[in-house]
């Protein structure tokens, strides 16, 4: 059996870079990294060390633990560095876009905007942006936005809505729209600027390599694939399968993100030579689940929830 471990963003809390994002329970201190690791070693499993060849480890279906990260932030440089210095070796799972191309990911975008202004006002805005343009909606279909769809839901049931909506409501333009137009009210107007230093360098992410760590897709534009079209899902998909043959040439690794994934995505992975799509520990496998798709459809344990 092998476990997986996520993580997302590992960084101290700084009071001048929106620190109520970093007051939720899903983002952790370095400090709380350290002993996340100790309770996995303490499991008397050992975690995937440097040298070892992860491909032939995962086919002979042998019992260690692996370390992911999710998102290509510039903090896992440090992350990536001090586990070489350790002999372990991870799973850094890269967006294409927001390295190559200073794009910000639709999830950090909400994220930086729920910390960046009062949320009730918030949810008073998207809900009047809402039926401006979908003017013959019932005012009530919006309402179902307000439930989670997590079972371990932490947040506000205003952070919920604001989540929800700007991820599975209407079409993806006007989605993308309002995003971008709150987005630049609330958080910057240079999004470029705010995503070369929020996330990994393509320069960056070869030294991450060349420690000794695999990388992994997660997307083009780190998209729930879920709510997307299928020229969508097959874009986020290919795009990371090209960017992945810089650093293999078979068998890749993808972890989609936020969990999203469906049968179009597990069929377009299979297709193009990918070994897993890893999901997180919220996805509902069924028992009678086709065999062969077992491989793209793996949860994963979030590590955040250890300390």
């Amino acid at each position: 059996m092998i476990d997986f471990f996520m993580f997302h963003d590992i960084r101290d809390k700084n009071e001048d870079f929106f620190p109520r994002r970093y007051d939720l329970p899903s983002f952790i201190t370095l400090d709380m990294f350290g002993r996340s690791i100790d309770i996995i070693k303490s499991t008397n499993r050992r975690i995937l060390g440097g040298g070892e060849c992860f491909e032939d480890l995962y086919l002979k279906k042998d019992c260690f633990s692996v370390l992911t990260f999710d998102d290509g932030l510039v903090d896992h440089l440090r992350i990536a560095r001090l586990l070489n210095q350790g002999n372990l070796q991870a799973i850094f799972f890269i967006p294409y876009a927001p390295v190559f191309k200073s794009s910000v990911i639709n999830s950090h975008k909400i994220q930086f905007i729920l910390a960046s202004t009062d949320l009730e006002n918030l949810v008073s805005e998207l809900k009047n942006l809402y039926f401006q343009h979908y003017e013959w909606k019932f005012k009530s279909e919006i309402d179902q936005f307000f439930l989670s769809s997590w079972k371990n839901n932490l947040w506000s049931r205003e952070m919920v809505f604001f989540t929800r909506v700007l991820r599975e409501a209407g079409d993806f333009k006007w989605r993308s729209n309002t995003l971008n137009f709150l987005f630049s009210k609330y958080v910057t107007s240079d999004a470029k600027s705010f995503a070369s230093e929020f996330y990994l360098s393509p320069e960056q992410v070869d030294e991450v390599y060349q420690l000794g760590h695999l990388i992994g897709g997660h997307g083009n534009q780190s998209l729930d694939l879920r709510f997307e079209g299928p020229e969508t899902i097959q874009d986020e998909i290919l795009t990371s399968r090209r960017f992945l043959k810089k650093y293999t040439s078979t068998n890749f690794l993808y972890a989609y993100a936020n969990g999203g994934v469906n049968d179009l995505a597990v069929e377009l992975l299979q297709a193009n030579d990918f070994m897993l799509g890893l999901s997180t520990d919220n996805i509902d496998l069924s028992s009678d689940l086709d065999s062969t798709k077992m491989n793209f459809l793996t949860a994963r344990i979030d590590g955040t929830k250890l300390v």
